[in-house]
């Protein structure tokens, strides 16, 4: 069923695979927001002349040389005070790992954190569940905090 709305796709999907779907979803909490905030704005940015990609900010190679993307943070010094603060909650012990990096051509331009927050390069920061809270669409979102990198 292509070219059909999201919905129709879900409900084809559920109906293949015998599931019956919830009656309503769940709320959106800080870290779903952050999952559909990476995924929206990738998403838009297919087919696009430069090299979009995302990474967390650990280098997981199963102890084969990886660890903290040092080189990622460095470029938004706001969020090292972050960091330290996620350290009582953090995966493995590592703090890092809270955190995403949408990156063009090499260059890391936005910070997420899976607390909810987006850090810019300028030193901005936003609160992804306040953002939220007024429209709940995540395009209002994207639009507030990223509108320099979307064409």
């Amino acid at each position: 069923m292509l070219g059909g709305s999201t919905q129709a796709v879900l409900d084809e999907v559920a109906e293949q695979a015998r599931i019956t779907p919830p009656a309503k979803l769940p709320p959106s909490t800080p870290t779903t927001l952050i999952y559909r905030y990476i995924s929206e704005f990738l998403t838009h940015l297919i087919g696009r002349q430069e090299k979009w990609e995302c990474r967390n900010g650990f280098a997981d190679s199963s102890g084969y040389g990886g660890g903290v993307r040092g080189e990622l943070f460095e470029q938004f010094p706001t969020v090292q005070r972050e960091e330290t603060q996620s350290r009582n909650t953090a995966v493995f012990g590592e703090p890092a790992y809270h955190f995403w990096f949408l990156i063009k051509d090499g260059d890391p331009v936005i910070c997420l954190h899976t607390g909810g927050q987006v850090f810019l390069k300028s030193g901005e920061r936003h609160d992804l569940a306040k953002l939220y809270e007024n429209e709940k669409r995540i395009w209002p979102m994207l639009h507030k905090t990223a509108s320099d990198f979307l064409p």
